[in-house]
């Protein structure tokens, strides 16, 4: 207890003192725990092979659809699949750039190989306005592919390559489109300058495949 003089008489106090107590202004500052990482998504099934193996042959790029001028087929309509011819049967896959112009609204196109039912996934997405382009690997139905598209819209496709069947080693196995990772669908969304591993072997591509072709 201490006991101080005051105007009015002597005031004792009485303290209880901690010796381990930070002294004032040298306490460090509360770190709150970080936040575990949200777990990774779910596999998705295995993809199935939309083709034999094939080899790639690569070709002087050349324009093989162009709706604007009739090249190919004409401007797509909304909510339809077009069914468009761009190589001989034998080839089971083609390496192209899509291009989406003069669309009426936003929306996406989907590139496939013409199956029952349409791929979830699109080869790219446009805004009106625009000439968006996207580089991609599609495998064929008899050497034809099919085309979704969201919203009325021109389309552009510059062939740069094929697959042929008959490949022997290390030969490109076209897939069905489907998509393997979203993180939109796991409420996981990137942080700048993240980097994150994504499981493709086993998952989407069989267990031993060396690369992929992949739309990002």
């Amino acid at each position: 207890a201490v006991s101080l003089p005051t105007a009015a008489g002597g005031v004792a106090w009485s303290f209880n003192v901690d010796r381990n107590a930070p002294l004032a202004g040298s306490s460090s500052p509360t770190v709150p725990d970080p936040t575990p990482p949200a777990p990774p998504p779910e596999p998705v099934a295995t993809a199935q092979p939309a083709g034999e193996p094939a080899a790639f042959e690569p070709t002087a790029p050349f324009r093989s659809v162009d709706t604007r001028i009739g090249l190919g087929a004409v401007r797509l309509t909304g909510e339809t699949v077009t069914r468009i011819q761009l190589a001989d049967p034998d080839v089971s896959a083609v390496s192209a750039n899509f291009v989406a112009v003069g669309a009426a609204g936003p929306g996406y196109l989907t590139a496939y190989n013409c199956t029952g039912e349409r791929p979830l996934v699109s080869t790219l997405a446009y805004q009106p306005g625009q000439a968006i382009a996207n580089q991609a690997v599609v495998p064929l139905d008899g050497g034809a592919l099919c085309l979704f598209t969201k919203a009325d819209v021109d389309v552009v496709i510059d062939v740069n390559g094929v697959y042929r069947g008959g490949a022997a080693g290390n030969g490109f196995h076209p897939l069905t489109p489907m998509r393997v990772y979203d993180t939109r669908a796991i409420a996981w969304r990137m942080a700048a300058y993240e980097e994150r591993s994504v499981q493709v072997s086993g998952v989407a591509a069989p267990v031993g495949a060396q690369a992929v072709a992949l739309n990002v």
